[in-house]
């Protein structure tokens, strides 16, 4: 139930702070691994954030 609770709340945090920001926002695993990029890096480097 915890996670739950846990993955409610980033889901949330993305919708209300980082999804509407203008800045371009990127997640990396420890390895380096890309794991999420604003839409907004589409805007300033010119690619769509799948192809990052």
């Amino acid at each position: 139930m915890g996670d739950l609770v846990s993955n409610k709340l980033t889901d949330h945090i993305f919708e209300v702070l980082i999804d509407p920001s203008f800045d371009g926002i990127g997640i990396l695993d420890r390895d380096g691994v890309i794991k999420y990029t604003s839409d907004t890096i589409k805007k300033i480097l010119g690619f769509e954030p799948e192809m990052i």
